[in-house]
């Protein structure tokens, strides 16, 4: 469980770098840029998979590895999140953030079903992401791997 926790902590500290280095330069409202976190998310989650792999682990094993690093990443953003809303930028901030992804009633939401509505998105992607890494590996070794 440790290399989980470990990559999980790694794309939480990831993701929050990217999306402060983005607030800051005013483009926090790019769904473009935005979307680029799954590219970072998998590639923590493949970390973990990679280094069950070498264990010999079993495809269970595999998934479960990596829903928990996404999930541990998942938590710790949306807390961040939620912290970050609320004693740095204030509640209208969410609707800066809300805009390209979330665009029916963001404007009625608190901090905490808006960090909900991110806990949700974040876990449901991850579960999609980890099952199509899985999809990936299913066939492959860690050493006739492609990346």
């Amino acid at each position: 469980m440790d290399t989980e926790i470990n990559n999980g902590l790694k794309a939480f500290i990831a993701l929050g770098l990217y999306f402060l280095v983005l607030d800051s330069l005013g483009l926090a409202q790019s769904a473009f840029l935005r979307i680029f976190n799954i590219v970072i998310i998998l590639y923590f989650i493949n970390k973990s998979i990679k280094y069950r792999i070498e264990e010999g682990r079993n495809f269970l094993s595999l998934f479960v590895s990596a829903f928990f690093t996404n999930l541990i990443a998942v938590i710790f953003s949306t807390i961040s999140l939620a912290l970050y809303i609320s004693f740095f930028r204030g509640a209208d901030h969410m609707s800066t953030l809300a805009q390209p992804m979330l665009s029916i009633g963001y404007s009625n939401l608190s901090v905490s079903q808006f960090s909900f509505a991110i806990f949700a998105e974040g876990f449901a992607s991850g579960v999609v992401l980890s099952f199509g890494l899985m999809q990936f590996w299913k066939n492959r070794t860690a050493n006739n791997s492609i990346s």
